[in-house]
């Protein structure tokens, strides 16, 4: 077996450049300035130029006459081995790592997280991917693209105010993946959502949003539209019976839109904005189904918790307060309230405090 180092560098489009410094997953985001003036001379120094799609991804800020694009890179190599026969030349490493899946598959999955965190149309559509040997050799380099959508609103899919509410939302990405590969309604509905960004036409966008709820909840063709607003507005976890009975109502609608428009009804054209309230419901769904699936319920069992409105652990109730609230120190001080209650009525038990402050705490 031998030893490779890899570089990964990602042309980004729909992530904002922001004021501070960004990382996740050993990924960092960049600026990079780039002379659209001279761009012919740099054409064999960049490769994302010439493609093309480095025009849709430009930018300028403010009071500033350089224009810039966006790109992750990872800031540790990513380390692979493969064996000594698919070894035995530079271009047999470089098209070995060109077909595999496993770098493919890290960007795929760098860029789902991104998206269910964010809610944001995130696009690669091209990225380069430098091999060097385990002494730092560079052997050489290949690139991958796609095709770029050519939609409205990319541009507009930014709301600072829900970017700064979002950038909290947390989970493990390999236990989520792991949920994705064991519950099989979780993960289909998961490659909805994920699909749901990639295409040119709201109107689809929008029908790939509602297969996702169709793909958790639905589990017979009879009253499919009453199931996925019963199991929708409940898995939310509404304190307010009010807040539950407004997203009930507000699911059939959109889903009773949803079957006009499929079978030809006269009625408006899907809009992006109605696209995008979709999406947040169906994001926070999402969330929340992979937490209940953390302790071990199958699909069946989560269905039938939702209908039955039967007992949700406490700690999905408070990563969902977290992540749907509009005021993070507001559901903190709730969290610890609600977990206060629970401990004096002798439902939870403290299993690690430090100086008189809960660490952490098990449901009996």
């Amino acid at each position: 077996m031998k030893k490779f180092k890899l570089k990964i560098k990602l042309l980004v489009y729909g992530f904002p450049l922001t004021d501070e410094h960004f990382e996740m997953d050993n990924f960092e985001l960049k600026a990079e300035k780039i002379d659209l003036n001279s761009i012919s001379e740099n054409i064999d120094k960049n490769p994302f130029i010439s493609f093309g799609h480095i025009y849709n991804c430009v930018f300028q800020l403010q009071n500033d006459e350089n224009t810039y694009y966006n790109c992750f890179e990872n800031i540790e190599y990513i380390e692979y081995s493969i064996s000594n026969d698919k070894a035995k030349s530079k271009e047999t490493i470089i098209n070995h790592f060109f077909a595999s899946n496993d770098v493919e598959e890290l960007i795929n999955n760098f860029k789902k997280k991104l998206r269910l965190i964010y809610n944001l149309r995130i696009i690669f559509p091209i990225y380069k991917v430098t091999i060097l040997d385990e002494n730092d050799k560079l052997i050489g380099y290949f690139i991958n693209y796609n095709d770029f959508p050519s939609q409205p609103g990319l541009r507009k899919n930014f709301d600072k105010e829900k970017f700064s509410k979002n950038s909290r939302t947390g989970f493990d990405l390999k236990s989520f993946l792991l949920t994705e590969k064991n519950n099989i309604k979780f993960g289909r509905a998961m490659t909805l959502f994920n699909d749901s960004f990639d295409s040119s036409d709201v109107s689809i966008r929008f029908l790939l949003l509602f297969s996702c709820l169709e793909a958790l909840f639905v589990t017979s063709k009879k009253d499919i539209t009453e199931n996925l607003a019963l199991c929708t507005s409940r898995i939310l976890l509404y304190e307010n019976a009010k807040d539950e009975v407004e997203m009930y109502n507000k699911i059939k609608d959109l889903y009773d839109y949803r079957c006009k428009f499929i079978h030809g009804k006269k009625i408006k054209n899907i809009t992006y904005d109605l696209e995008m309230e979709l999406r947040e419901i169906v994001r926070y769904v999402l969330l929340i189904y992979w937490h209940v699936c953390l302790s071990g319920k199958t699909s069946n069992q989560i269905i039938k918790i939702l209908k039955n409105k039967e007992k949700i652990s406490l700690q999905t109730k408070m990563y969902a307060k977290v992540i749907m609230c509009n005021n993070y120190e507001q559901a903190y001080k709730e969290n610890l309230e609600m977990v206060a209650l629970e401990i004096a009525k002798g439902n939870v038990i403290i299993t690690e405090q430090e100086n008189g402050i809960i660490k952490s705490v098990k449901e009996i």
